[in-house]
């Protein structure tokens, strides 16, 4: 390994192969089915149903769909149109998900924790005092004030949309 004047990092011949050799192959335009096709064209009888197509524009983007083998030939005849209502919403429920999984991971250890405390603190007979309400209290308030935040966060596409 050589260092450029620089302060660049050179990569020696045989770490280059090795770069390469991690790096995907370009995958080139993936043929399409019947289920892409057909949903290419349900997508363009709603958008001429909701005007943003003129009838000869629709029967030529239909003819075009029909005849397309590529996703990224049926991809250009959609790429002016705006995202449908049912689009959105779906995006808008996958966010939704994942926000749901974020907030959980976020408060799955406390309350395992906290839990096996207050388990503990039973199984110990439960006098003196209440330790356990320390960890709950203090650990807890941020991390479900934390989780709260992460449910209510709007999601960006639906922001831009």
């Amino acid at each position: 390994m050589h260092a450029c004047g620089s302060g660049q990092r050179r990569i020696a011949p045989r770490e280059q192969t090795q770069v390469e050799a991690s790096r995907p192959a370009p995958v080139p335009d993936l043929r399409i089915g019947d289920a892409e096709r057909d949903a290419t064209l349900s997508s363009l009888s709603e958008h001429a149903a909701l005007g943003r197509l003129q009838p000869g524009e629709h029967a030529q983007r239909v003819g075009a769909a029909l005849e397309a083998r590529t996703r990224a030939e049926l991809e250009t005849l959609t790429a002016d149109l705006p995202a449908l209502p049912g689009e959105l919403a779906s995006s808008q429920a996958r966010g939704r998900r994942r926000r749901q999984a974020v907030a959980l991971t976020m408060v799955a250890p406390w309350l395992l924790v906290c839990t096996g405390l207050w388990t503990l603190w039973l199984l110990l007979g439960a006098d003196g005092s209440v330790w356990p309400i320390w960890p709950t209290v203090f650990w807890g308030a941020p991390t479900v004030l934390g989780a709260a935040g992460v449910l209510r966060a709007a999601p960006h596409d639906a922001a831009q949309a």
